[in-house]
C-alpha cells in the first residue's frame, strides 16, 4: 500500500508510510500488520506494533505491542509449540508499562496450555491450562484497563489446572496428581488448592470366575 498523508488546509500535517504484506500461504517471519483505534474511556490507541518469527516447524514467536495516547504501553509475547506424538501448547503474556515510573506497579497476565506424553506409548501424561492475572489496577481488572476484547472484559474469573497421570495398562488402573487454582477478580479472592492424588481403579469381582 501507498503512503498515506494527512493534510489540514493544503498543509501536510502526519505522513503513514507504507508496508509490505506477503500474500504466501503458510507461516513466515515478518512484521505485524498494525492497527488503530479508540476507545471513550481510555482515548485512542495503536496496536499491533511488533514481529512475529518462526525458527522452525516446531514452534513460533511474536513479540507485539500497544500503544494508547502515548503514554502507556503493553507488551505481549506469545509463542506455540507442537511435535506430532509428543507435546504440543502455547503461552501468551501480557505487561503493562504506565507512564507514571515513580508509581508503577506490577500488572501482567498469563495464558498457557500444555500437553506432553511423557512416554512413547502415551500411559503418561501432563496436560494443565488456564489464565492467572495480577491483582486489580485502580478498582478494575487487567482486562477492563488493557483489553479491547468484550469476552475478556466481562470476565469475572480466572482458573488454571496441571494435572500429572499415569495409566496402568495391564492392571486397567490409573494414578493422578492435579493442582487447581481459581482466582475471583471481583474480590480479588485467589483459591489455590495443594496437588491432590487420585486413584482410579474400576469394578471387579472380589472372587473371581
Amino acid at each position: 500500500s501507498r503512503p498515506v498523508v494527512m493534510n489540514i488546509g493544503g498543509a501536510p500535517v502526519a505522513i503513514f508510510p507504507y508496508y509490505v504484506m506477503p500474500l504466501e500461504r503458510g507461516r513466515r517471519s515478518g512484521w505485524l500488520t498494525p492497527g488503530w483505534g479508540g476507545h471513550p474511556t481510555s482515548g485512542g490507541y495503536m496496536d499491533n506494533i511488533g514481529y512475529y518469527w518462526v525458527p522452525n516447524d516446531y514452534m513460533d514467536f511474536m513479540l507485539a505491542g500497544k500503544v494508547k495516547e502515548f503514554n502507556d504501553l503493553v507488551l505481549t509475547g506469545r509463542t506455540r509449540y507442537a511435535k506430532r506424538y509428543w507435546l504440543n501448547g502455547g503461552l501468551t503474556g501480557n505487561y503493562h508499562l504506565g507512564a507514571d515510573f515513580l508509581n508503577r506497579r506490577q500488572e501482567w497476565e498469563l495464558n498457557y496450555g500444555h500437553s506432553q506424553n511423557l512416554l512413547p506409548d502415551g500411559s503418561f501424561v501432563l496436560r494443565g491450562n488456564g489464565r492467572l492475572s495480577s491483582s486489580k489496577v485502580d478498582e478494575r481488572t487487567f482486562y477492563e484497563a488493557h483489553s479491547e476484547d468484550p469476552n475478556e472484559i466481562i470476565r469475572q474469573s480466572l482458573s488454571a489446572n496441571m494435572a500429572l497421570e499415569k495409566r496402568f495398562e495391564r492392571l486397567n488402573t490409573s494414578v493422578r496428581a492435579e493442582w487447581n487454582r481459581t482466582h475471583n477478580l471481583v474480590t480479588d479472592h485467589v483459591t489455590e488448592d495443594i496437588p491432590s492424588l487420585s486413584f482410579s481403579l474400576p469394578n471387579r469381582p472380589i472372587i473371581p470366575h
